[in-house]
């Protein structure tokens, strides 16, 4: 459905329907309800939108604390090899671990895995101030919240776009309703047949689906 398309059709009839009161109104909706839903619409669409940039600015930041988080544990897992390789027993730990990540669970599975060797082998060992078992743990934490937040904001704008759909359909099918009564009632030549026939569309532009 195009939503724009839908909503300025809506408003066009409210506006002819002002301008033919004087001969006919519509006993199903008075044009204090054709406001009302308008005003509705428009928060309706609002609604949609924050939430759908708020998913996707989520969305952003979830994906970079993941590339963030991949680098630490190959860097992290780099470093510890190398300091345990004197000891078998750590050595053979550390090269138990899980190999090349493929998605983000995976991502997080090894990141977890070397995180907990780290403890186990060298719990205090800190190759750089900034490569830290700690922090490597703080970006687990990251990544883990951001991936929850970036769920709920999907659920919320999918929500959204669902009520913005539900109403433009029901306006929609209103609109069309009183386009048919009115053309039926008013004749093509005729000075308000021709207003409804010339400002009101009949057609709507075909739109992808959102993802």
């Amino acid at each position: 459905m195009n939503i724009p398309e839908v909503q300025a059709r809506f408003q066009t009839s409210r506006d002819v329907q002002a301008a033919v009161a004087s001969e006919w109104m519509w006993d199903k909706k008075t044009l204090a309800q054709w406001d009302l839903e308008i005003a509705q619409f428009i928060e309706h669409i609002e609604a949609e939108s924050i939430a759908r940039q708020t998913e996707i600015n989520v969305r952003t930041q979830r994906n970079a604390a993941y590339k963030t988080l991949s680098q630490r544990t190959i860097q992290s897992l780099a470093f510890l090899k190398v300091a345990a390789r004197e000891n078998p027993a750590h050595t053979e730990l550390l090269g138990k671990l899980p190999g090349t990540p493929k998605g983000n669970v995976q991502i997080l599975a090894r990141a977890q895995a070397v995180s907990d060797a780290w403890k186990q082998t060298l719990p205090r060992y800190a190759p750089t101030p900034d490569l830290t078992q700690a922090n490597l743990e703080g970006a687990l934490i990251d990544c883990r919240t951001l991936e929850s937040q970036s769920s709920e904001w999907k659920a919320k704008w999918r929500k959204a776009a669902e009520a913005l759909n539900t109403f433009a359909k029901e306006r929609d099918a209103d609109a069309k309703a009183w386009y048919g009564l009115a053309t039926r009632l008013f004749a093509a030549g005729t000075t308000n047949g021709d207003l409804i026939r010339g400002r009101i569309p009949t057609t709507y532009r075909r739109t992808k689906p959102s993802a």
